[in-house]
């Protein structure tokens, strides 16, 4: 199961991908963020991507702000846009600082 995985920005998106058996995962490239759809498109007919994943940016005290709007909205332009399962997961703390 090849997964993409999706950290939008509102100038730049970057995009994963995952190995075809979707164990591992890795950058793809970064795309400007007007052209997400389109490029996301042509991503998973060129990656045959069997799911979306849409980093979900909740506040560490659970709560959604407008940054977590932005992405209900954008997963709902996705699931239109996109025949594929479009999940929204929850980035709270998948950045490590690294000294």
């Amino acid at each position: 199961m090849r997964i993409l995985s999706i950290d939008y920005g509102e100038k730049r998106t970057g995009i994963a991908i995952s190995d075809p058996l979707g164990f591992t995962g890795q950058p793809l490239k970064t795309i400007p963020s007007t052209e997400l759809i389109k490029s996301l498109k042509e991503l998973c007919d060129e990656y045959e991507v069997d799911k979306i994943i849409l980093g979900f940016p909740i506040k560490m005290d659970g709560t959604e702000g407008p940054a977590a709007q932005k992405m209900r909205v954008l997963h709902e332009q996705l699931k239109k846009a996109i025949p594929l399962e479009i999940e929204l997961v929850d980035e709270r703390l998948t950045t490590a600082c690294v000294q």
